[in-house]
């Protein structure tokens, strides 16, 4: 029901904006029936942190401005990215408690696929290009240079980071680190956000 309205939505502003939104509209319909329907089930084959992160990153940043300025542009994009990566450390993360669940039933993810101390470097890896993400694209001015703000949560990353080596693979002891991975996720967000205000 709420997929058919927010696609109805989509058809609206494509009539109202341009073309361009319907490709953005079909990659977010396409991966939100997908996402766990059997057939293809993104989520249980690895590819859930992908449709989520270019979603709730790329498609809708870039969307959402093309909604207002009728172009794209390279800043929007850059600006989704750490956005994208963001959200999708958020499910990563979560995956760490099901591996031996999700593994029993045939899901493939990444966490599954690599285990645990792996995958636990690629999410370390990740939480920390996203820093490096924000801290070049204001050095290259493709963000604006109040974007550096965003890094003042980098030490709530540290410590989802440490309490994440520590308790990988002890479930009750994971979930403050996967508390505080979602209120990275809305903190730094909000700073990108207030950095685009303010460059205004």
């Amino acid at each position: 029901m709420l997929l058919t309205i927010g696609a109805a939505i989509g058809l609206l502003l494509t009539y109202q904006r341009g073309w361009p939104l319907l490709i953005i509209g079909a990659f977010g319909v396409f991966s939100a029936y997908f996402y766990v329907e059997p057939r293809l089930n993104l989520a249980g084959r690895g590819w859930g942190e992908f449709a989520v992160g270019l979603c709730f990153g790329p498609l809708s940043v870039l969307g959402a401005y093309f909604v207002q300025a009728q172009r794209f542009a390279l800043s929007p994009l850059v600006a989704s990215l750490p956005l994208a990566l963001l959200i999708a450390n958020v499910l990563f993360l979560n995956q760490f408690p099901d591996l031996e669940a999700d593994r029993d039933v045939g899901k493939t993810h990444w966490v599954v696929r690599l285990g645990r101390e792996r995958a636990l470097r690629v999410f370390v890896l990740s939480s920390l290009s996203i820093y490096c993400l924000i801290a070049l694209g204001a050095g290259l001015r493709l963000l604006p240079r109040f974007s550096l703000l965003a890094l003042l949560t980098l030490p709530l990353s540290l410590r989802v980071l440490t309490l994440a080596r520590r308790h990988y693979s002890d479930s009750p002891r994971l979930r403050p680190a996967q508390a505080l991975t979602i209120l990275n996720h809305l903190l730094t967000g909000l700073l990108l956000c207030l950095a685009y205000l303010l460059g205004s």
